[in-house]
């Protein structure tokens, strides 16, 4: 008998996180919908909305725990949470630097770590990390984002070699724009983190590096 396959989505509260919570639970898939928002997950059938803060441990222990004891196997991770912390590199406070690695580095790291025991002990698993093509490229502002997406593609790339003889794959995809609130966010935090007589407020209120 062919076992219905089960998914965990984190970020799932909204953007690509969400409409790939819509996608699969139309495909018949069990999913797993995470975030700190968790009244902004969509509900119905085969979806099970969890609150996950990815940066805190217990949050994502219960995470797993509840669906490898709720459906004892697990087919896909998609590691999507994440966000823009904008800023001056000088001026973005340290402890928000943490918070950015936290969030898009990792978050996945430990949630990959929690369920790589069971899909070695299937077998077969994927495990897929959204990055962006900021991992590539850069832009002034969002020197930490970028940063973070460079380290999730790399230790992604560097597992996928480590766990493909178990019949697992660590896969990236690196979008581009998408139609979700990460441009506004990300320019909310570009203004929260300028010092009020900031060297940078004439290059933030520029625009240029938006064109």
């Amino acid at each position: 008998m062919t076992k219905t396959k089960v998914i965990a989505i984190t970020g799932a509260s909204s953007g690509m996180g969400k409409a790939a919570l819509q996608l699969f639970a139309q495909r018949g898939w069990i999913v797993y919908g995470g975030a700190r928002r968790v009244e902004n997950i969509p509900t119905g059938t085969n979806i099970h909305p969890i609150k996950l803060d990815i940066t805190d441990s217990e949050s994502n222990h219960h995470f797993i725990n509840t669906l490898l004891t709720e459906q004892q196997h697990i087919d896909v991770l998609i590691n999507n949470a994440g966000y823009g912390e904008g800023g001056p590199v000088e001026e973005i406070p340290l402890e928000k630097v943490r918070k950015q690695f936290e969030t898009n580095f990792f978050g996945a790291v430990e949630l990959t770590k929690l369920i790589l025991p069971k899909m070695r002990s299937q077998n077969v698993g994927r495990i897929v990390n959204i990055s962006s093509i900021g991992g590539d490229l850069y832009m002034p502002l969002n020197a930490y984002y970028h940063a973070s997406k460079a380290a999730l593609q790399q230790w992604s790339d560097a597992l996928d070699t480590e766990v493909q003889q178990f019949g697992i794959r660590s896969v990236i995809v690196q979008p581009g724009g998408t139609q979700s609130s990460w441009s506004k966010i990300t320019m909310d935090n570009v203004r929260k983190n300028l010092k009020p007589d900031s060297a940078y407020l004439p290059f933030v209120n520029s625009g240029w590096y938006l064109i």
